[in-house]
């Protein structure tokens, strides 16, 4: 899939160890190197941001 800059998306991010994919209502490309991008989320949930947040205190507990 080619994505361009400024290009708004829903989102849909599987993480293992969850039982539903974490839902991002609105994103928007930031930048496309190669085959990376990078997105800015602007409408997400409380409930779905409270998830987000949990699945990376958990990855960076796993980095130290």
């Amino acid at each position: 899939m080619s994505l361009e800059l400024g290009v708004a998306l829903e989102c849909r991010i599987y993480v293992s160890g969850l039982e539903w994919p974490l839902v991002i209502d609105g994103a928007h490309v930031q930048w496309v190197s190669g085959q990376s991008v990078g997105l800015a989320f602007f409408r997400i949930s409380q409930a779905e941001q409270q998830r987000l947040d949990e699945v990376i205190a958990n990855l960076q507990s796993h980095l130290e």
